[in-house]
């Protein structure tokens, strides 16, 4: 039941980002493309560079099963931040 819902949510936000391709050009109109995309860019590499640092943590001190768990929650964690700022966007517009 609730994994139906999950990937339902999912499915519905992948469907919605594809319209929104290129985040970085919605911001042309305030020239500041660039600066998105780098920050983008930046954000992502951080991001790597922790998971890394943080799975060999939580696999040292705990074990495989809870880095496994982690990963599932911060991905659902994604998927919900996603959907709600989403409906957001969504209400602002109208």
């Amino acid at each position: 039941m609730i994994c139906k819902s999950v990937l339902k949510i999912i499915s519905k936000d992948l469907k919605m980002m594809q319209r929104n391709k290129d985040i970085s050009l919605r911001f042309t109109k305030h020239n500041s493309a660039s600066s998105v995309a780098g920050f983008l860019d930046f954000s992502s590499y951080i991001g790597s560079a922790l998971a890394s640092v943080i799975t060999g943590i939580v696999a040292t001190r705990a074990n495989w099963h809870v880095v496994i768990l982690l990963w599932g929650l911060l991905s659902l964690g994604g998927v919900l931040i996603i959907h709600l700022s989403q409906r957001r966007t969504k209400d602002d517009k109208s």
